[in-house]
């Protein structure tokens, strides 16, 4: 495959997982019993996921322990 090929899937697998998060974030905020989410990133070296959590309106809290 091109590079161009290898940029285009590469967003495109980038652009579903954001979308998937997102919406696991949002499910359930217009319920008073919502329940607290948990997201374990197994992303290692280039992984930015966490940075763009810490950044979201829609996280309230977070916690690392190691």
């Amino acid at each position: 495959p091109s590079l161009s090929q290898i940029t285009e899937r590469y967003y495109a697998r980038w652009s579903v997982l954001r979308k998937l998060l997102h919406e696991f974030l949002i499910a359930g905020k217009n319920n008073d019993s919502e329940k607290p989410k948990q997201i374990l990133s197994l992303g290692a070296g280039f992984d930015t996921t966490f940075f763009q959590l810490q950044v979201s309106p829609l996280i309230q809290l977070l916690s690392l322990s190691t």
